[in-house]
């Protein structure tokens, strides 16, 4: 069980602020473009387990962070097992 590229909306779509939201087994995740402390674009990825809160981290917004994105919610997969 993964999180693959094509489960994930291309980063055209987050450009226009809209969050993505997603599930894969026991877990839900969040994903949005935010501006970080240099007001530089991030995407930020929450996990939670359904139906409580998330932890959230970012990711630089471009592709290779969209890769890293999907690398951490398939990793974080495993604790949702």
């Amino acid at each position: 069980m993964q999180i693959k590229d094509t489960d994930i909306y291309k980063l055209n779509y987050f450009t226009y602020n809209r969050a993505f939201t997603g599930s894969y087994g026991n877990m839900r995740y969040r994903l949005i473009r935010k501006k970080d402390e240099e007001e530089e674009a991030v995407l930020s990825a929450a996990v939670y387990p359904q139906p409580y809160c998330w932890g959230e981290t970012e990711f630089p917004f471009t592709e290779e962070g969209r890769t890293g994105m999907i690398e951490w919610l398939n990793q974080k997969l495993s604790e949702f097992k």
